[in-house]
């Protein structure tokens, strides 16, 4: 089993599982699951209600806003620069219309240049936080916010600044919107090695501070794309630690 990316859906959770090789040897294309979780019973099933949601590309991390209406998904694909194999991502979009996904619709923001990935919605649909490398950045890959204008399109991202972006790479955003705290991963802030997953939680004057969640959710491995349900007692993340069954497992996390 290979890498597993962990995206939330409505009470259950929603990821995208890799295998590493089908049983030609060529590596497979990366589908979507759910994740159904009652009375501490979990339960796995393919997205197959709609085969559109899981083609021929490697589609990944993924948010959908409250009322099921809009999914703001990650696709990405390798390619080759500068004589090295690189990942490119791009956002996508589909809309619910009577009970079906749209064909997908390109983030305004995609380019052959640069990636941009890993998005999550608020509520409404009308905000959205994303990770890239385009330029103008603090390192390699920084935290960006968009909302939408009046008219319904996107505006101009913004980037978070120093305060959440490093020289290295800050990835996997995810904002909850009930106490305005932002969940990200990052390898430029120090911690226990890899991606840790970090916390950033500002007062009302619109200031605080940056904290690394610490043991035992980080580790001397990666750690990373936390999701903090709020419909759910437990969050959940990915960490490629130790003991585990694939490159990249899923876990739960309960703060206290």
């Amino acid at each position: 089993m290979g890498k597993i990316i962990r995206i939330i859906l409505f009470a259950g959770i929603c990821f995208s599982l890799m295998a590493q090789t089908d049983t030609s040897g060529v590596a497979s294309p990366e589908d979507s699951f759910n994740l159904k979780v009652d009375n501490g019973n979990y339960s796995i099933t393919p997205m197959k209600s709609n085969k559109s949601l899981n083609d021929k590309y490697n589609n990944g991390r993924a948010s959908i806003s409250k009322y099921g209406k809009l999914m703001a998904f990650t696709r990405s694909r390798y390619k080759i620069k500068d004589m090295k194999k690189i990942l490119e991502c791009q956002i996508f979009f589909r809309s619910l219309v009577q009970g079906k996904w749209s064909a997908p619709e390109p983030f305004t923001l995609n380019s052959s240049t640069y990636s941009v990935g890993h998005p999550c919605l608020s509520s409404d649909g009308k905000t959205m936080y994303f990770d890239s490398d385009m330029p103008g950045g603090f390192g390699k890959s920084d935290i960006y916010r968009i909302s939408k204008n009046k008219s319904g399109t996107w505006g101009k991202p913004e980037n978070l600044g120093s305060k959440i972006n490093s020289e290295g790479d800050e990835l996997y955003p995810f904002y909850k919107e009930d106490g305005q705290i932002l969940f990200f991963s990052s390898n430029g802030r120090g911690g226990l090695g890899g991606l840790d997953i970090f916390i950033y939680a500002p007062n009302l004057s619109g200031f605080g501070k940056v904290y690394n969640a610490g043991f035992p959710l980080n580790t001397r491995f990666d750690d990373f794309a936390l999701n903090a349900d709020p419909l759910l007692k437990k969050s959940y993340f990915i960490s490629n630690r130790s003991k585990g069954k694939g490159k990249g497992d899923l876990y739960s996390v309960v703060f206290h």
